[in-house]
């Protein structure tokens, strides 16, 4: 799922610039229907306060022992108490007791990413340059009083469900794999992340400077994704809320997401203690951003010609993998808090019990799903039911399905399955050479997996049924 805000890639619709899941992004120049908008704020979701702002009671003790938040169980939103011994500590910071797991949690961080676009007097895209960011909030400190209900509207209960999961799952891979080590990461909920579009136009062939046409600013929402060491939750934009798009339920309240995005946390530490690369992950959540190319150059600041990439290296099926591999340990390490029944655009496609993807559809990766990844031909795709192969997730959900199924088969506890998953994981990331494509890059993930898998439960080979799973659903071989 790296230190990444300032290498993001320019996506083919650099007036969208979707980060992960979705984005309440949507103010766009369109050819022949005014280009240049007026200066508009598109603020299009709720800000939550801190509860406490800082007090507590004199006599409430230092250590949060347990809390009332809301939380997502069966479909459901829910008070639930949830139980934290004396393992977080909740002044002044909200962190593990010994920073060991989340060294803090920060509300409210603030950056703003320019975009400048250049057009000519005939309203054509002509240019661009890449986006500059800019932090301008580092985010405060989020201080919680123990033993309180605390408000479903609040910082407070996003912090305090995603500081949980995130203290659940590393308990279950301690319990699976007590030999893996960890670094710490830091927790931030409701990031601001705006975007600020500076619209430029310039007769062809002339020398005097662009003259800035339009400004329009919108907000990223729906979101959430690692940054290499740190976890970010982006708020809830009010069509979500209201069913409109994308999932009803604030992702902060799916317990699912926050382990999801720190399996990628595990599973990049992984890539690193075998020497491969950072995989960027702060577009990934949910979906991917589609990866561009700048072709030449305009003037000399301004740059244009965007061509799609194909993603056909070894970086970008390890993408996949890192989605699958996080799908699978949010299962294993959540149990029962981490079912995604009653979750629309959740419930069947990300769900790794599921053979199915939302629109009925089988998982399954074979040769025409492979060309459409590799091409990044984005189809027709208006769901977030329909499986779209030109993103990683959808990849991703097809190999976490195969190996829950063959461990399932076998009849492993969760402990073993993550063991198994992380033992593949590994074994992975010592085959992979940086000079491999995606082909191969999957071939060794499936093969890789059968050879941990075999080895775990003292096996020569797959069962009859175990190849039939593998073989209908990972037909990709080309």
């Amino acid at each position: 799922m790296f230190d990444v805000r300032m290498n993001i890639l320019l996506t083919l619709s650099l007036f969208s610039m979707l980060i992960g899941c979705s984005s309440d992004e949507s103010i766009v120049p369109e050819k022949g229907s005014g280009v240049f908008p007026q200066t508009t704020r598109n603020e299009n979701f709720k800000y939550f306060d801190s509860f406490h702002q800082g007090k507590c009671d004199q006599n409430q003790r230092e250590l949060l022992r347990d809390a009332t938040v809301y939380n997502l169980y069966d479909g459901i939103i829910e008070p639930r108490v949830l139980s934290f011994g004396g393992e977080f500590q909740a002044k002044p910071h909200l962190s593990d007791i010994n920073r060991n797991i989340i060294s803090k949690t920060l509300y409210n961080r603030k950056e703003v990413t320019l975009q400048e676009m250049l057009y000519d007097e005939d309203e054509e895209l002509i240019g661009f340059l890449v986006p500059n960011v800019n932090v301008e909030d580092e985010g405060r400190d989020l201080f919680v009083c123990p033993r309180i209900e605390i408000p479903r509207e609040s910082v407070e209960n996003m912090a305090i469900g995603i500081n949980y999961r995130i203290l659940k799952s590393y308990n279950a891979l301690n319990l699976s794999r007590p030999d893996f080590k960890l670094k710490p990461i830091e927790v931030y909920v409701q990031n601001i992340e705006e975007k600020v579009y500076e619209t430029y136009v310039k007769e062809r062939g002339s020398s005097e400077e662009p003259k800035l046409k339009s400004k329009t600013i919108t907000y990223s929402t729906d979101n959430a994704y690692y940054a290499g060491s740190s976890i970010h939750f982006l708020p809830q934009s009010d069509d979500a809320r209201d069913g409109k798009f994308f999932t009803i339920f604030p992702l902060w309240e799916i317990p699912f997401v926050a382990s999801h995005e720190y399996g990628h946390h595990v599973f990049e530490t992984i890539l690193k203690t075998y020497g491969l690369s950072n995989i960027n992950f702060v577009s990934g959540c949910f979906h991917s951003n589609d990866k561009t190319q700048i072709i030449k150059e305009y003037d000399s600041s301004f740059q244009t010609g965007v061509m799609r990439l194909p993603q056909d290296s070894r970086y970008d099926a390890l993408r996949a993998l890192h989605e699958g591999f996080a799908d699978l340990f949010a299962h294993y390490t959540l149990g029962l808090e981490g079912q995604l029944n009653g979750v629309n655009c959740f419930s069947e496609s990300r769900n790794v019990m599921s053979p199915f993807f939302g629109n009925g559809d089988f998982k399954e990766f074979d040769s025409k799903s492979f060309n459409v990844f590799i091409d990044n031909e984005a189809p027709n795709v208006f769901s977030c039911d329909e499986p779209n192969f030109t993103q990683y997730h959808t990849v991703g959900a097809v190999f976490a399905r195969v190996v829950y199924a063959i461990l399932e088969n076998e009849g492993l506890s969760d402990t073993e399955s993550l063991r198994v998953v992380m033992n593949w994981a590994e074994d992975l990331a010592v085959s992979v050479r940086e000079d491999m494509g995606a082909e191969v890059t999957f071939l060794k993930a499936k093969s890789s997996f059968i050879s941990a898998y075999l080895k775990f439960i003292g096996r020569d080979s797959l069962t009859r049924i175990e190849k039939d799973l593998v073989e209908n659903s990972l037909s990709f071989d080309i």
